[in-house]
C-alpha cells in the first residue's frame, strides 16, 4: 500500500487523537482491512506513522496526568498509579 507523505502525516495526526485504525482508514477512504494489516505487520511507513502519532500523544497525556497528580488531583493520582502498575516489569 503506497500512501503519500500527506496521507502518512494524516495517519500520524489522527492516531495522536486516538482514532482507531478502522476510523483512520475510513477517513482516508482506504481499505480498513488492508490498513490494519499494514499496522500489524510492524514494518513500513504506515506502521511507523500510526505508532509515532499514538505514542507522542500518549507521552503528552501522561505528562499532563503526572502534572495534575503532582498538583494534588486524586483522580490523576489514581490514573498515574494504574499507568505505573501497567508499565512495570514483573519482579
Amino acid at each position: 500500500m503506497n500512501l503519500t507523505q500527506q496521507e502518512l502525516e494524516t495517519i500520524e495526526e489522527l492516531a495522536g487523537l486516538f482514532y482507531t485504525p478502522k476510523q483512520i482508514a475510513i477517513i482516508l477512504e482506504i481499505d480498513p482491512e488492508m490498513f490494519e494489516t499494514q499496522i500489524r505487520s510492524e514494518i513500513g511507513n504506515i506502521y511507523k506513522a500510526y505508532y509515532k502519532g499514538y505514542y507522542e500523544a500518549d507521552i503528552e497525556l501522561r505528562k499532563s496526568i503526572t502534572q495534575s497528580a503532582l498538583s494534588g488531583s486524586s483522580p490523576a493520582q489514581t490514573m498515574l498509579r494504574d499507568i505505573q502498575k501497567q508499565s512495570r516489569i514483573s519482579e
